[in-house]
């Protein structure tokens, strides 16, 4: 049970934490009372208590997917400044680290890498950023993983949270959306999603798949 004021925030998504298991600990505890006393006259104020530590964000990057040796912009935030970080990038089988980077003196980083050859075609990838020890600190969403010509098939379930476009979960949890020849789906359809993915468009949410064919399955 959590102590009052203690809490601890989750993301809105969820990510294949069994793919670079990380541990956090949280510590609570009661804040003694303050004393209301008055500082002597001419004393020096006090000292004003440092910001508290930023905790690392998960990496973003674009674009949400392609095939082998496509070019991928992968920045973060609330890193140690200065760092020596590591960008790896795999599934829940395997990774391998395909880049090194310098933190800024904000905490932050930006860079760019690039999908390495000897990945499964057709498959969910996750960039992770890991310190000097490759220690993992934070996971991306899901990078599909497309054929040469960008062809990709999805088993995934219809929901209600796309804005401008169809959206759906796939069996990781990635978001894609659809457009195109769509037909009409309900929330909670499982359908297969035959195309291609699609960049710059207007759908703006997760992977846009520009369809070709949609299956429903009973």
């Amino acid at each position: 049970m959590s102590k009052p004021g203690c809490s601890i925030q989750r993301s809105g998504g969820r990510r294949p934490w069994m793919l670079v298991p990380l541990l956090l600990a949280v510590a609570c505890g009661e804040a003694a009372p303050e004393a209301d006393l008055e500082p002597p006259p001419g004393a020096a104020p006090a000292p004003e208590a440092p910001p508290p530590p930023s905790e690392p964000q998960p990496p973003f990057f674009s674009p949400m997917g392609g095939p082998v040796g496509t070019d991928v912009e992968v920045w973060m935030d609330g890193l140690p400044a200065e760092a020596t970080v590591m960008i790896g990038f795999g599934t829940v089988r395997g990774h391998q680290i395909i880049g090194e980077t310098q933190v800024d003196d904000e905490g932050s980083l930006s860079t760019t890498v690039q999908v390495p050859s000897e990945v499964e075609e057709n498959t969910s990838h996750y960039f992770f950023v890991a310190d000097a020890n490759q220690q993992p600190m934070s996971v991306s969403d899901a990078f599909h993983v497309t054929a040469p010509d960008g062809s990709l098939e999805v088993t995934a379930v219809v929901t209600d949270e796309g804005q401008a476009c169809l959206a759906l979960r796939g069996q990781e949890d990635e978001l894609y959306t659809l457009e195109g020849d769509v037909p009409d789906l309900e929330p909670g359809d499982r359908v297969v999603v035959q195309g291609t993915a699609a960049h710059d468009s207007a759908c703006e949410q997760g992977l846009t798949i520009a369809v070709e064919a949609v299956d429903v399955l009973e």
